[in-house]
């Protein structure tokens, strides 16, 4: 929340309940950000702006070992 309030984005959390699959593919033109999800990628692919974060974690060994382990690419 933090990150979006600092860059003066307008941002709104979403109760669990609802898939998020459900959001992206019913809304346009949302900019996402996330940590290494497949979610990233789906929402790319349905035209939203998506700002990976990954960088943020990069002091977790814990995140880079999953990350090296899972194989997925940043965007």
């Amino acid at each position: 929340v933090s990150f979006f309030k600092n860059i003066d984005v307008e941002y709104e959390i979403i109760n669990d309940s609802i898939p998020f699959e459900i959001v992206l593919s019913t809304m346009r033109g949302l900019t996402i950000a996330g940590f290494g999800s497949s979610l990233l990628f789906f929402a790319r692919d349905l035209g939203h702006t998506v700002l990976c974060m990954d960088k943020w974690l990069h002091d977790s060994s814990m995140y880079m070992r999953y990350k090296e382990r899972c194989g997925f690419d940043d965007f």
